[in-house]
């Protein structure tokens, strides 16, 4: 979880054990409130913290309606502590399953760069049903690069993720939250000078390279120019529209 994420519900929880103080609640209620909006600018919304948000949600209209621990209905702070707890919990398994987790970064001396080319053909695509059909495809070209100022390109596209979730039947925007992840790959920069050995990769089926983004970057910094195809309808995912 990042910074922000983290001290949601830490807040959340010093409002449910010290909330007698009607001082305390409103310095509390001030506290969420900047740091939800840290967070979205800083960080960005992701579904998985909803159940956060949720509390959040739940302790600034507690604090605006004077909840406090010393009420003598037990029930009731039984059941907005089981709430908290239920909702941490759930978020904290939906981080852990679903991170935002950091790639390696690459040990050889070589920067890393990236171009995507559209690859069409003259020949039927045998997979699909329409018989006007023809063969295209995406190869993603990674090599030494030389850098000048070009931006870092995303970890997976959203053709990837939206097959990625198909493929398991989970909901589109399921892993639209990659894109929170950062690379070490920067977008069309110049070839670095000097020669260099040619790899060819190749995905397995209903997989794409996505999944092995750290090992290419690793292997294309030691001065490797790696051509990876991405094969359209056997791969989890492919975006044309570069």
């Amino acid at each position: 979880m990042q910074l922000f994420e983290v001290l949601l519900p830490l807040l959340c929880i010093l409002f449910l054990l010290f909330n007698t103080n009607k001082k305390f609640r409103s310095y509390l209620l001030f506290a969420l409130l900047g740091v939800f909006i840290l967070h979205v600018f800083c960080e960005g919304i992701r579904w998985q913290m909803t159940p956060i948000y949720l509390v959040s949600l739940i302790t600034a209209v507690a604090s605006l309606r004077g909840y406090s621990n010393s009420t003598k209905n037990s029930l009731q702070k039984i059941s907005i502590s089981l709430l908290f707890l239920t909702m941490m919990g759930l978020c904290i398994f939906l981080s852990s399953v679903l991170p935002i987790f950091k790639l390696p970064k690459p040990s050889g001396t070589y920067q890393v760069g990236s171009q995507n080319i559209h690859i069409s053909t003259d020949l039927n695509e045998l997979i699909t049903e329409d018989i006007s059909d023809k063969r295209e495809f995406m190869v993603k070209v990674w090599y030494p690069a030389k850098v000048n100022q070009e931006p870092k390109e995303a970890y997976s596209n959203a053709g990837e993720q939206k097959g990625f979730a198909r493929k398991y039947g989970l909901p589109e925007n399921t892993f639209s939250y990659l894109n929170k992840i950062k690379t070490h790959t920067f977008i069309n920069p110049k070839l670095s000078d000097g020669r260099f050995p040619v790899l060819i990769f190749s995905h397995g089926y209903q997989s794409n390279a996505t999944e092995y983004y750290a090992l290419l970057e690793e292997i294309v910094s030691h001065g490797f120019i790696v051509f990876n195809i991405n094969h359209t309808y056997e791969s989890t995912g492919s975006l044309f529209n570069f």
